[in-house]
């Protein structure tokens, strides 16, 4: 008899291609955890544009989106993003 495992299995992790087709994917949704951090690609693809615009912003501060450098490694807190979204929302 095949024995069986009673450990619950891990939920898939979703892509990059398939979180900036539908945010909610994140677990829990995108916006409703805003003390959750994002590298470059992650955040690029939280707010709908490509990672290298992102990076360039960083330099040209166009946009003006916050973020945090810790060594090498550069950090989008999520309240930033929402933050962002918000000055870019266009009242109709």
């Amino acid at each position: 008899m095949p024995a069986t495992s009673t450990e619950p299995t891990a939920a898939p992790v979703p892509t990059l291609a398939a979180i900036a087709a539908d945010p909610s994917t994140l677990s829990p949704p995108f916006g409703q955890a805003p003390a959750r951090s994002h590298d470059t690609p992650m955040a690029a693809a939280c707010i709908g544009v490509a990672a290298k615009s992102l990076s360039l912003d960083r330099v040209r501060r166009r946009w003006r989106i916050s973020y945090h450098k810790i060594g090498r490694r550069v950090v989008y807190r999520e309240a930033d993003l929402l933050a962002f979204l918000d000055r870019c929302r266009v009242e109709g």
